[in-house]
């Protein structure tokens, strides 16, 4: 195979891992902010949401840290973002019905919520190691450099997403679930790196299975 093609090549994976990390990390990051600034569409007292939004946050760290290891990154990662997409797209759906049926289920919406929470908690930490394990180490700055700026795009945008409320209650948690579980699934694509040397160049990376 002549040189160009096997940089086009190089380039082509490249690509493909950077276009997959930075979904990831938007997604993540964006359902992450959202849940946590948008706690006031979720229960009529803010004060306790927000407080049991900061509470969730530690057994998700916890237990991040215990199974990735065991179970692997690639599990972990699939198994948080589709429990959080599912989550918040229960919880929206029975929010936006609450509206038309007359019925009062906050408690089970902000079950839901904790739960998207606590999930994505998960997720958005254990991407900080996860990505860094995909990128060869030749382009790893760069990489995460990328994926950085696309969590930080992530949350900026969370904020604004609580006033798609004004048009119909429940539609920012359905959008967030949505974003979320369609990461989730875009997740198995991604090779497991649990136990495997880190790439040090693009080849090796082409080549890992």
């Amino acid at each position: 195979m002549c040189n160009s093609n096997i940089i086009y090549l190089h380039i082509c994976v490249y690509c493909t891992y950077i276009m997959q990390c930075l979904l990831f990390r938007f997604a993540a990051s964006f359902s992450y902010y959202g849940l946590s600034l948008g706690v006031s569409n979720l229960s009529d007292n803010l004060y306790v949401s927000s407080m049991l939004m900061g509470i969730v946050e530690i057994p998700g760290l916890v237990i991040g840290v215990l199974t990735i290891d065991r179970y692997g990154r690639k599990l972990i990662l699939a198994t948080t973002l589709l429990l959080s997409g599912m989550a918040c797209l229960i919880s929206g759906s029975i929010q936006w019905c609450d509206q038309y049926m007359e019925t009062s289920m906050g408690g089970t919406i902000m079950v839901l919520s904790l739960i998207g929470k606590f999930a994505v908690t998960i997720a958005f930490a254990l991407l900080y190691v996860y990505t860094s394990e995909l990128f060869p180490t030749e382009v790893r700055n760069k990489g995460m450099g990328l994926t950085s700026v696309a969590a930080r795009i992530g949350g900026i945008l969370a904020p604004f997403i609580s006033l798609l409320g004004n048009y119909s209650v429940g539609l920012p948690l359905i959008v967030m679930g949505v974003v979320t579980l369609i990461t989730g699934l875009l997740s198995f694509l991604l090779p497991e790196t649990k136990g495997r040397s880190l790439p040090d160049t693009l080849q090796e990376l082409r080549n890992a299975p």
